[in-house]
């Protein structure tokens, strides 16, 4: 998903690029995501928010993240 926003222009904070660092770490507004390992550096409570790790995760859909301000 991090390599897809950056091709298409738009910026994601982003240092690890392999979930850990977390710099990355964004609420996912609407769509869905997955991961190819379980839980990759993100709480129960995070996920249950909607957070994702746009490094890690690859979409299921069309997404909407919410902008950071």
């Amino acid at each position: 998903m991090l390599a897809s926003a950056q091709a298409a222009g738009v910026e994601l904070h982003a240092s690890c690029r392999n979930g850990t660092c977390r710099a990355c770490l964004r609420r996912l507004h609407s769509g869905q995501v997955h991961y190819r390992i379980e839980w990759p550096g993100l709480s129960a409570e995070e996920k249950a928010e909607g957070f994702i790790l746009p490094c890690v995760a690859h979409p299921a859909c069309d997404l909407v993240l919410v902008a950071q301000g």
